[in-house]
């Protein structure tokens, strides 16, 4: 085994060559492995993405396919091909409350015909539904559209007619209204040996004036196909499919500002090996978004194309929307609030499912994909409407017309109190705040609470998680009128309405009356008899009533009720006399009592120094014998501890640094021992071990990002002459770092790698010791090996005389 070993060292050390290879993958490795650990990111990315519980659209007495959706302000109307009742038709269903119902399905129209009937759907801004389809007619040999029109919201529809186009075929129309209630027929038609888009306009719906063919084909382009176009005021945009002289498809775009009138020059936004077909547009904040199935590597994929300034410029390259390699089909595009929702289908599973992928073009990166249908039958064709900041996607299953509409709202919780009840006073010094947790699709993951004093105040930091259905509230409490504002927040991130809970807190008693007389000043004797007093509080809507007292020579509690605002007195005889009077407020506190001394008597009378040395001793006997009382909890919490953040920890915190202070609640500072602290970006369990001493916390080179605080106290307690040690529950706290940002990238991408240096601290030494040894071995292998060679000669001779001396 020595010599064994002795032979690789010496062909290692003698060849260059077998060093570098060696140390190459040595070097491969632990570099593969250093990047892969340093430079992933650790952060977890949640899905914002939320859908409602799917419903069935179509009725159950309808074999119904070939789905079309439409939309205008919250009327939905979906156009499908069914059959009910043994007859082929036409059929709609449509909701009027932006897809939360939908009525029974209605007949459109009877229909026969061997091939698909295809129908596409349209709503106008004054409420006329239009259902356009296609069938074959025997007699002429050829397709034809067709066309039926409601005036009453779907109540009742028009005889099925067909629509004169005066082409050699028609097919596949797409119908459409602008915001005059012109309605607009983009089908296709014959040109020659060709199938070319055309466009025909009506304004009742009956009768329609056709504008020709909108591209002329050349004979580079063969025909063009499905049309996808959406309507934005006056603008037109339609992106279609055309068949190149190769046989291949591209896709193209062009534009109206004329309500079709005049069309821009047609342009060619796709440009790939293999073919570019079913593209559908959508606008979003002057960016259309155009997806569509492509087939580069073989499989078929779902890939976007942007151009911005309404279709002015296109991106040069796609995005692929799906990573699965199974085959998409039949993509569909809308808005959804600040987003873009791309709908498909594809057979990863085996069966079809459809499946959605949000685009957030601030972000400008997608999110994670996740399956719409969750149906054990094949779920294919889907289509999207938006309605506000929801999007609404329709797709056949097993004959029938399904739908699900993305979450993009949360319920509020049932919010109680029952140390202070809604409408009543309270002179607790703490509050405690209960709620039930609403039901929701998503699932409720938390809840932002706060409490100040403006009415209707919307937290937007979550500051207690999905379990918590508590909150008690102790500190920054303050007498009068407050609000504790609190709003649940979905797994789809949406924020409920605020709960605005009001709370009228009555920790301290009422400040003392103003009182005055305008019959009798203070210190000034008066002849009359006949005193008469006002005051006032500015406490008004927490004053129940006040208590007053008249009395000679001492000063009286006040036994009296009120409501008013002033009394007078008559027949009072010469004297010294005392008014008293002091507020009350609704939970019967007593206010500090003011006192008003007066005197009857002759106006020529002289009031003396003692006289007021009397008043003030009177005074201060009276308070003493009668002090305002507090209401004081006694302090049954348990031990615990909380960090003092220097800053709200609910706001954004932007320096890398800060100083925190650590407070104990009825711990005697003699007993705490230590403290464990942990900050990390991802929550975890504080330790078991006391690894921080003192109350200052000092946390440096933080960067951007979320960070988790936990704190916990050990303490000794004696019982028994025996001391005993514990650990107090956890504080823990999150906070939200964003750093200004730095100019220079360069800068910025070096600081980000420099700040998981220490976390992968074992790696790095691991790297650098490698390094070493390759330095030093490829560049002093010669020598190396000489030493060692040496070293091994010396060993063998020693050995060798050992041996001897041995025998």
């Amino acid at each position: 085994m020595i010599r064994f070993l002795s032979s690789i060292l010496n062909l290692y050390f003698r060849y260059a060559f077998v060093r570098q290879i060696l140390w190459s993958v040595f070097v491969l490795a632990v570099f593969s492995v250093v990047a892969a650990m340093v430079f992933q990111n650790t952060r977890a990315v949640t899905n914002p993405v939320g859908w409602e519980r799917s419903f069935q659209v179509s009725s159950f007495n309808v074999v119904a396919k070939g789905l079309n959706a439409a939309s205008c302000g919250d009327v939905i109307v979906v156009a499908y091909e069914g059959r009910g009742g043994g007859k082929q038709g036409v059929f709609a269903s449509i909701s009027f409350d932006g897809g939360l119902t939908f009525l029974p399905t209605v007949r459109v129209a009877d229909a026969a015909s061997n091939i698909p009937l295809s129908p596409h759907a349209a709503v106008s801004p004054s409420g006329l539904i239009t259902v356009a389809w296609q069938a074959y007619v025997e007699s002429e040999s050829t397709n034809r559209v067709y066309c039926s029109v409601s005036k009453d919201y779907g109540a009742s529809w028009s005889a099925p007619s067909q629509i004169s186009l005066k082409n050699e075929m028609e097919m596949l129309p797409r119908a459409y209204y602008d915001d005059r209630n012109v309605l607009h027929l983009f089908y296709h038609g014959s040109d020659g040996e060709n199938i070319n888009l055309f466009h025909a306009v009506s304004e009742d719906g009956a009768v329609f004036k056709t504008t020709g063919s909108l591209l002329r084909l050349t004979g580079s382009m063969r025909g063009a196909f499905f049309p996808s176009i959406v309507v934005s005021g006056k603008h037109f945009f339609m992106v279609w499919q055309g068949k190149e002289e190769d046989f291949s498809d591209e896709l193209f775009f062009m534009k109206s500002s004329n309500y079709g009138s005049g069309w821009s020059m047609k342009k060619r936004i796709t440009s790939s090996p293999g073919n570019n077909i079913a593209p559908a547009i959508a606008i979003h904040d002057n960016t259309l978004y155009v997806v569509y199935q492509n087939n580069d590597d073989k499989n078929w994929a779902i890939k976007m194309i942007r151009g911005a300034d309404r279709g002015w410029s296109w991106e040069d390259k796609p995005v692929t929307v799906s990573s699965t390699e199974a085959n998409c089909y039949s993509p569909s595009v809308g808005s959804a609030g600040g987003d873009v929702m791309v709908l498909w289908y594809d057979t990863r599973i085996g069966g079809s499912r459809i499946y959605g992928r949000k685009f957030s073009p601030r972000d400008k990166a997608f999110q994670a994909e996740s399956e719409i249908s969750e149906a054990r039958y094949g779920s294919r064709n889907p289509d999207v409407v938006s309605i506000g900041r929801r999007c609404i996607v329709f797709w056949e299953e097993r004959n029938v017309i399904m739908a699900k509409q993305t979450d993009v709202y949360a319920e509020a919780p049932a919010v109680f109190s029952e140390t202070n009840p809604e409408g009543k006073w309270s002179r607790l010094p703490f509050v405690v705040m209960r709620w039930r947790p609403p039901p929701d699709e998503s699932g409720i993951v938390g809840y932002a609470s706060l409490v100040n004093d403006i009415p209707d105040f919307n937290p937007t930091i979550v500051n207690m998680k999905q379990n918590a259905t508590e909150e008690r509230l102790a500190e920054n409490l303050s007498d009068g009128i407050s609000y504790y504002h609190i709003r649940a927040v979905d797994g789809a991130q949406n924020f409920s309405r605020t709960i605005h809970y009001k709370l009228q807190l009555a920790l301290n008693p009422l400040p003392g009356p103003v009182v005055v007389s305008p019959t009798h000043p203070q210190g000034k004797p008066v002849g009359s008899g006949a005193p008469a007093f006002s005051w006032n509080i500015d406490e008004g809507e927490r004053v129940k009533g006040f208590m007053y007292a008249l009395s000679a020579d001492a000063i009286k509690m006040p036994d009296t009720f009120t409501t008013d605002l002033g009394v007078v007195f008559n027949g009072l005889e010469p004297g010294n006399y005392f008014f008293s009077v002091a507020a009350v407020d609704k939970t019967n506190q007593l206010s500090r009592v003011t006192t008003y001394d007066f005197i009857i008597g002759s106006p020529d009378l002289l009031v003396d120094p003692d006289y007021y040395r009397r008043l003030a001793e009177l005074e201060k006997q009276f308070q003493k014998k009668n002090p305002v009382k507090r209401y004081v909890e006694a302090d049954t919490r348990p031990p615990a501890v909380v960090i003092r953040f220097p800053f709200n920890p609910r706001a954004v915190f932007e320096k890398q640094s800060f100083k925190a202070l650590i407070e104990t609640v009825n711990i005697a500072p003699g007993s705490i021992v230590g403290y464990s602290v942990y900050i990390d970006d991802e929550r975890r369990e504080v330790p078991g071990r006391v690894n921080h001493t003192g109350a200052t916390l000092e946390v440096n080179g933080l960067g951007d990002g979320d960070y988790h605080i936990g704190v916990k106290c050990k303490y000794a307690v004696v019982v028994n002459g025996v001391t005993r040690y514990y650990w107090t529950r956890p504080f823990e706290s999150k906070i939200m770092v964003r750093l200004p940002a730095e100019r220079s990238p360069v800068v910025y991408y070096a600081r980000t790698i420099m700040e998981k240096f220490p976390r992968r601290f074992g790696l790095i030494t691991i790297t650098f010791v490698g390094l070493g040894l390759v330095i030093t071995t490829m560049g002093f292998g010669s020598k190396i090996s000489f030493y060692l060679q040496l070293l091994l000669f010396r060993l063998r001779i020693m050995v060798r005389l050992s041996k001897k001396k041995g025998e």
